[in-house]
């Protein structure tokens, strides 16, 4: 069946503190090639995006993806995670940090 997402929360001490909501993860069973598919085009994520749609944990797997990511550049972030495709990542926390920025210029934080 191959490696399982689980076996990576295990073996990935950062994914797994806190580990608790991780054991109601829609994906918890499932391969990893499901998260990490092959091919091109934004329709190779659909099956993890459908599957992560339904998931009671999703806000906790957006915010653990959010600190495991954090600083990297764009051409690490990789496979699905909380529904959202490496593309739709990267621009979600942008378009946060620029609306951030923003809010901080108006209440004279930064110049």
């Amino acid at each position: 069946m191959g490696v399982l997402a689980r076996d990576v929360a295990e073996a990935w001490p950062a994914w797994t503190t806190p580990a608790s909501w991780q054991l109601d993860a829609a994906c918890r069973d499932l391969p990893l090639t499901v998260f990490y598919p092959d091919g091109t085009g934004a329709s190779k994520f659909e099956q993890a995006q459908a599957i992560c749609a339904g998931c009671p944990v999703i806000e906790d797997c957006r915010a653990m993806t959010d600190r495991a990511e954090r600083g990297l550049s764009q051409s690490y972030v990789h496979g699905v995670f909380a529904g959202e495709s490496p593309l739709e990542r990267v621009r979600r926390r942008r378009e946060y940090d620029a609306l951030l920025f923003k809010l901080l210029q108006r209440i004279d934080v930064v110049p």
